[in-house]
């Protein structure tokens, strides 16, 4: 493709982009919220976006170093290191289920370890 027929697809996908953005703020404020809540919880989604991708590529190098079912046992650690925050931050302890799950996952990762 030449430049002049990438920089009008580049106008055309942004303008696609803010159309998107402006219907989403409209179907916002006409369910009762304002335009800057509803910016900001774009904002927000954008962010955890980031973290996500963060989250991938840390993954995707890690593999250079453990094998594959190593490195995805790690990654789901986020499950119980997740539910501790919360606990703390509520101040109560887990449900049965909540146990459960750690008990589940963590009978998984030590036998992966093993």
């Amino acid at each position: 493709m030449s430049k002049m027929t990438v920089y009008p697809l580049f106008v055309i996908i942004g303008a696609c982009s803010y159309g998107v953005v402006s219907t989403i703020i409209t179907l916002s404020m006409l369910d009762g919220f304002s335009a800057s809540e509803a910016v900001t919880s774009q904002f927000v989604m954008g962010f955890i976006g980031i973290l996500t991708g963060m989250a991938n590529i840390s993954y995707g190098l890690s593999l250079n170093y453990m094998p594959a079912s190593l490195a995805v046992v790690l990654l789901f650690q986020f499950t119980w290191i997740g539910m501790l925050i919360s606990c703390i931050a509520k101040r109560q302890f887990p449900g049965r289920t909540e146990y459960f799950s750690i008990f589940l996952l963590f009978v998984g990762a030590f036998q992966q370890l093993a």
